[in-house]
């Protein structure tokens, strides 16, 4: 376990942050607290598999990094900016975004004590938004992060919401087509990953196929203690899913919230 002890409310501060804040509804929605745990666990769940390609990766930064790595979103003027809104972002938006996520990442830091887990706070905050994609810690942890928020909108398809086969305002496209782009060109994007996306070695890692989101809603229905443990038929969801139930038990899962 990593020692947070002494980062005084900061739990708080992270459950605070709700996640895709301008789809509602979202059933099961989460905060940046629940996102980072199942962050720690995907990464924990992948770790033998990046490990046999890449034996210098440097498993206790990785840990502490993706814990902390959306810190500065407890910045309340910042919050947590969707990715579907980066997309439609000009050079200059991401400019000033960038700008003022540094200051957000510097506030925080204030907050709480310089270094956790050996490693210095800020720097690890820093160093994840800073990737060139060469760095294969910080590019492993990009993909995951990637990939929950990819969980996270197949979980509400599949129990139905709609709202998640559409595009939301301001968005080019809905949140499932967005993030198979994504992942679809990770490797081109972050070539220090290619190795671990190319040897397929954890089903994390396979290429997720196209998926219609309005034929999965149509068909979905609200996830129970008694069917969240079945096989959908699309591997990446099934593979999100047994990660997060083998640690959390299913309530993080079935705990309907709006």
């Amino acid at each position: 376990p990593i020692d947070f002890s002494a980062f005084l409310e900061r739990d708080k501060g992270l459950q605070k942050v709700i996640r895709y804040h301008i789809f509602k509804p979202m059933f099961y929605r989460s905060n940046l607290l629940t996102h980072t745990k199942r962050l720690l666990w995907m990464l924990e769940d992948v770790l033998p598999s990046v490990l046999e390609q890449i034996p210098h990766f440097n498993v206790a930064r990785a840990r502490t990094m993706i814990l902390v790595h959306d810190d500065h979103e407890m910045y309340e003027p910042l919050g947590d900016v969707l990715f579907g809104h980066k997309l439609k972002m000009t050079l200059e938006q991401k400019a000033e975004l960038k700008k003022n996520e540094d200051i957000a990442r510097r506030v925080i830091a204030k907050k709480f004590p310089e270094e956790i887990n050996g490693f210095n706070y800020l720097t690890l905050m820093q160093d994840y938004d800073n990737q060139d994609g060469s760095q294969v810690e910080e590019a492993l942890l990009k993909y995951l992060d990637k990939f929950d928020a990819f969980g996270e909108a197949l979980h509400e398809l599949y129990a139905g919401n709609h709202i998640f086969a559409r595009a939301g305002p301001n968005m080019p496209t809905d949140p499932v087509d967005s993030y198979l782009t994504v992942l679809w060109n990770f490797a081109k994007n972050y070539p220090a990953l290619a190795p671990i996306l190319q040897s397929a070695n954890h089903s994390l890692f396979i290429r997720p196929p196209f998926i219609n989101p309005h034929e999965i809603a149509n068909s979905g229905r609200f996830h129970t203690k008694d069917n969240i443990t079945q096989e959908t038929g699309y591997l990446p969801y099934n593979t999100w899913k047994k990660i997060v139930l083998s640690r959390d038990n299913s309530n993080m899962l079935i705990t309907k919230l709006e």
